[in-house]
């Protein structure tokens, strides 16, 4: 815990609420089969797939920097066609009169999806002092420093905020 190892947190509060769903998909595939009976068939499948996926999020954090009360927030929301593969396998039964039973399994794979969200920061009217940066104060010869331990960086590689973030929107404390 930040307690134990001594680490004052900088954010107070933070939450992350999000969602997706599937809300149709469809496919363009093969199959290779062996009769196992004259009215029964065992198969493997695979082939192209396609689908709707759509999603929404949002972000919210409260926190204390050295300037005072601070907060940074954003929301997005979506709706893609998405193209991957799908892979199965399945029996279909041969129940007469040109009707058939089938049973079948399919996973579907649309890829990994990221999306980018504007986030707006208020509260303060100037820099956060590099939140990527970790660092613990260390005293020497009466003197206190923080030294960096450590750099965070996301997913598409940024983090090297050595200045800050600049608030994008002034909001007046009340």
């Amino acid at each position: 815990s930040y307690v134990q190892s001594g680490i004052t947190p900088l954010y107070v509060h933070e939450t992350f609420t999000g969602s997706m769903t599937q809300s149709w998909d469809g496919s363009v595939r093969g199959r290779l089969g062996a009769l196992l009976t004259p009215s029964l068939l065992a198969y493997v499948t695979g082939g192209a797939a396609f689908g709707m996926v759509s999603g929404s999020f949002s972000y919210n954090a409260q926190f204390n920097s050295y300037y005072g009360p601070a907060s940074v927030t954003g929301a997005a929301s979506w709706n893609d066609l998405r193209l991957g593969y799908t892979v199965g396998g399945g029996v279909e039964l041969d129940i007469g009169m040109g009707l058939k039973a089938r049973l079948e399994y399919r996973f579907v794979d649309f890829g990994h999806i990221s999306k980018d969200v504007p986030l707006t920061t208020t509260g303060f009217y100037a820099y956060t002092c590099g939140k990527p940066f970790g660092f613990r104060q260390k005293n020497n010869c009466g003197l206190a420093y923080f030294p960096i331990e450590f750099q965070g960086r996301n997913a598409k590689g940024f983090g090297n905020y050595t200045a800050g973030f600049k608030p994008t929107c002034e909001v007046q404390d009340t």
